[in-house]
């Protein structure tokens, strides 16, 4: 029988040896949306817990909270009446609201009360936590007509509109008092250099500031003295300070493409809103309190204190120009003439070809843009602080990352986002 030898059909092979593993980040944040697209589909539930004594390896006796058998149940809404119908038969029962640790008198007056808006915390209050009541009545204290879902927006934070699942790089890098002076900013820190690493890998700065100076030929520094004052009004007004780190950031490449250094940067984002801090005249952080205190009325003297900051920022802004003008005369007067160096270097060695200012290099700028606004609004309209401006500059990084992988900016690639995130 001839040997009839399989035909080429001229597909080329793939080549799998050439096939990359994801990103750990990428691993991660997959991981996370698709858990957070399963609470849209599993049902929310949970066990019953109490407290165990064990003896430790060293003979000392501890406690432990740990799962009771047998006390799963799904989250189901509370069924009011049949709960009033059961606190109603507990009050007439001494010895269980004893063994319960539930006050006659509070129960009582609860009954009162309008049983159509009870809810959990109100029980809460009286010591009748959804374990006591599972653990006494069973499921039927439960409308069980319908298993509810825990499922989290796409941003919010625990004060603002419930957690958000894009928040989750913050939430997972804090513990305690998350807004602290200590892990809070070092959190934001972290989350905000992640976020524009993404968004410098994009090139969409550089190419904006190649355009910005190309379109204004030479009236680019009046850019710095209207940015210290807008900095410094910020700081006057809302008591602006640890918020100017993420600008500081943008700023950096953009004074150094100027010619100046990242002195400069930081005194024209930072150190302008704490001259604005200094002279402020409706700081409520500062001026507020401090009136409070000493017994004279609130936001007293605001003309007197105007009138400084007007000057005050002034002289402080033009001080700034004296300097930066040295700096650009000659850069090597300055002494961070050498850390500078990788943004000068980066500036040099762009070709014109990734210089050009392309469609995805505008949308993420304007993105950028978008996303600085919201922050703004929130700080001083809603009162966000720590942890929903870390989740806002997330929000930010992970639209330009996604912007730059359907514009191909820079060959970026879903890989190329995690390890720019990772770097920055």
């Amino acid at each position: 029988m001839p040997f009839n030898k399989k035909k080429n059909t001229g597909t080329p092979k793939r080549d799998y040896t050439k096939m990359k593993t994801p990103h750990t980040y990428a691993i991660i944040f997959a991981a996370i949306f698709l858990c957070w697209l399963l609470t849209f589909l599993v049902p929310a539930g949970k066990f019953s817990t109490h407290k165990v004594e064990y003896t430790d390896s060293n003979g000392a006796v501890k406690t432990k909270t740990v799962l009771m058998a047998d006390t799963f149940r799904y989250s189901y809404r509370l069924d009011r009446e049949a709960v009033k119908d059961n606190l109603t038969a507990m009050s007439g029962d001494e010895a269980l609201m004893e063994s319960l640790g539930v006050d006659p008198a509070e129960l009582d007056a609860f009954l009162e009360t309008d049983s159509s808006e009870w809810t959990q915390e109100d029980l809460d209050e009286l010591g009748l936590t959804d374990d006591v009541l599972y653990g006494q009545y069973g499921e039927s204290i439960y409308d069980t007509s319908q298993k509810l879902h825990k499922t989290a927006k796409v941003w919010g934070t625990e004060d603002f509109g419930g957690f958000g699942f894009l928040n989750y790089v913050f939430e997972g890098l804090v513990t305690g008092d998350r807004s602290g002076s200590a892990v809070g900013i070092c959190a934001l820190i972290l989350v905000v250099g992640g976020s524009f690493g993404i968004i410098m890998k994009t090139g969409a700065i550089d190419a904006g500031i190649y355009a910005f100076i190309k379109k204004t030929k030479g009236l680019e520094r009046l850019a710095l003295p209207l940015l210290f004052i807008l900095f410094s009004l910020g700081g006057a007004t809302f008591g602006m300070a640890e918020e100017c780190i993420p600008f500081s950031m943008i700023m950096v490449p953009f004074v150094i493409a100027l010619g100046y250094d990242s002195i400069v940067a930081i005194t024209v984002t930072y150190v302008a809103s704490q001259v604005g801090n200094a002279v402020s005249w409706m700081s409520p952080f500062s001026v507020a309190v401090a009136q409070g205190i000493a017994g004279i009325p609130v936001l007293s003297g605001a003309g007197f204190r105007l009138a400084m900051w007007v000057i005050v920022t002034l002289l402080s802004a033009g001080y700034m120009m004296i300097y930066a003008e040295k700096i650009r005369k000659n850069p090597a007067h300055s002494v961070v003439y050498e850390s500078d160096a990788y943004f000068r270097g980066r500036m040099d060695s762009v070709s014109e070809e990734e210089r050009e200012f392309s469609l995805g290099h505008k949308l993420i700028l304007l993105e950028m843009l978008a996303v600085l606004v919201w922050i703004i609004w929130g700080v001083t309209q809603e009162g966000y602080y720590i942890p929903e401006i870390a989740s806002q500059f997330f929000v930010m990084g992970f639209a330009a990352g996604v912007t730059a992988v359907m514009f191909k900016l820079n060959d970026m690639t879903v890989n190329g986002m995690a390890s720019a995130f990772q770097s920055g």
